[in-house]
């Protein structure tokens, strides 16, 4: 796991708002929630949804190529596995 805060340029004030009232403190977890939720976490930071594409483009050169690879895949909405007979 890579700690936001070894990021240079990654902003003080939002670094301190997701670490207190989110427990996003990696650069893996708000990388995964800036691509699923923009939305949420621009507004829970008090940033522009431009402003937190470059927080994400920035925070991406610091990922594995094998993380990012990842995060494309999309997100399925039910569990796949086995649905027994019901009696």
């Amino acid at each position: 796991m890579i700690p936001l805060e070894t990021i240079p340029s990654f902003p003080k004030k939002a670094l301190e708002t997701l670490k207190k009232n989110y427990g996003i403190d990696t650069a893996e977890s708000f990388y995964t929630h800036a691509i699923q939720d923009n939305v949420g976490l621009s507004q829970a930071l008090h940033l522009s949804e431009d402003r937190l594409e470059k927080l994400a483009s920035l925070v991406a050169q610091h990922l594995p190529e094998t993380f990012l690879e990842k995060t494309k895949r999309p997100l399925r909405k039910r569990p796949l596995g086995l649905i027994g007979k019901r009696n």
